[in-house]
């Protein structure tokens, strides 16, 4: 009985899935609305005021690539290197080909509120957006956006007052699979509209589940199997849309923002707001991500490239190396404590503990000696003592400072890598 209290209160103390989440502070306020992702090491975000971020080195160092925007929102991003990307306001499309340098205004017509924006290749792309008189804004490009032609097969919706698209309901495997959902009012049928066979087939669509209903966000393993959400729980197919079973029963609110399949993975990601979660096992078990925070769309490539656009200007990675701020005690302190790393000097890792008298935001920063910042992450803490293990492989030797940042606190202290 002894031995079973050590390990659930070892458990406590450390809990690996939150301390797989990475928090990276790109920008110092505001909210970010989308990321994507490239590859492992390209990555680019877009958020509230016009933020438009990149980093080539996997999420170390991030640009600041808006120049020429408009100030606004930014809310998707889609980008097929590090200098080629897409973004759109509510309905409006914004390109460049050298990195964020320079931005220019595509057009389309009629402009309605644009739901997706996908590029495939450097030339091939499509956006849906809003339905007028019942046909959805179904538009494909051939030539990177410079001419957005309507389809003339766009999918068309039955009736326009009591079915609508959902915000970023949208997706695609490959130009063979693309995907939307028609989310109809409770006493009609949600439909699962998609287009197979190249961009010029007609659309199909079929009614999700065995009763009316709404169902909102989608996510595809392979153009079989493919889960989707609703207020009473989570649906699968696993024939392509034709046919829905529940999943499982846990709901769905409307504050969730996207639901995402890793790609080659049974692995799913819910983010939104105060419920964003995690399941390893396509849906029936789930685990919570940071609740404290807001996270928006998210994208991923693998398991190694997992992102989520977030509050705060934070983005949230999962990174299997990432040990984090770990809770060592439950003993309260009556005042915030930084103290000396241990060992110092180090090499390659040190070990940095603090204390906090109640719960609240802390935030850890590393500079090195001309006061450029290399590290950061900050996580709502309750009170308690905690460790923060540092691991500075990819840094020089020489003196670094460290800065603690809680409630209206600050300290920093000095340590020295040695190799």
């Amino acid at each position: 009985m002894k031995k079973l209290f050590l390990l659930f209160f070892a458990l406590l103390l450390f809990n690996p899935i939150y301390s797989q989440w990475q928090s990276f502070n790109v920008a110092p306020s505001g909210r970010f609305n989308d990321v994507c992702v490239v590859d492992n090491n390209i990555i680019w975000a877009c958020g509230d005021t016009a933020k438009v971020f990149r980093s080539t080195n996997g999420g170390s160092n991030w640009i600041l690539s808006n120049s020429g925007l408009p100030i606004g929102p930014v809310l998707e991003i889609t980008s097929i290197d590090q200098n080629s990307a897409w973004i759109h306001t509510a309905n409006r499309i914004f390109a460049t080909t050298n990195g964020g340098i320079v931005w220019i205004e595509q057009y389309y017509s009629p402009a309605t509120f644009i739901n997706k924006i996908h590029f495939f290749n450097q030339n091939t792309g499509y956006l849906i957006a809003d339905q007028q008189d019942s046909i959805v804004g179904f538009f494909v490009t051939r030539n990177g956006g410079t001419n957005w032609v309507r389809s003339a097969n766009s999918p068309i919706l039955s009736n326009i007052s009591t079915m609508w698209m959902n915000d970023n309901g949208s997706d695609a495997l490959d130009t063979n699979f693309i995907w939307f959902i028609a989310k109809g009012s409770p006493s009609v049928y949600s439909r699962f509209y998609k287009l197979t066979g190249g961009l010029n087939s007609s659309w199909q669509y079929y009614n999700i589940g065995s009763a009316p209903g709404q169902y909102s966000y989608s996510t595809f393993k392979n153009a079989n199997t493919g889960l989707v959400t609703s207020m009473n729980g989570i649906s699968i197919t696993t024939n392509g849309g034709v046919n829905w079973q529940l999943r499982s029963n846990m709901p769905f609110p409307d504050i969730t923002r996207e639901l995402m399949i890793v790609p080659g993975t049974d692995w799913v990601i819910q983010t939104g707001i105060g419920n964003t979660r995690i399941s390893y096992d396509m849906c029936a078990s789930w685990q919570p991500i940071r609740p404290y925070n807001y996270y928006n769309f998210c994208d991923a490539k693998d398991t190694n490239s997992i992102w989520a656009a977030g509050s705060n200007g934070q983005l949230l990675k999962y990174n299997f190396g990432y040990i984090g701020i770990n809770q060592i005690s439950t003993q309260v302190s009556s005042n915030f404590v930084l103290h000396q790393n241990y060992p110092n000097p180090f090499n390659p890792e040190t070990n940095i503990t603090f204390e906090l008298p109640v719960p609240g935001d802390f935030k850890i920063t590393i500079f090195d000696i001309t006061g450029r910042e290399i590290y950061s992450v900050k996580n709502f803490i309750s009170a308690g003592k905690y460790s923060f293990i540092f691991n500075a492989d990819a840094y020089s030797s020489g003196v670094y400072f460290y800065s603690a940042e809680f409630n209206n606190s600050k300290e920093i202290k000095k340590m020295i890598l040695l190799r």
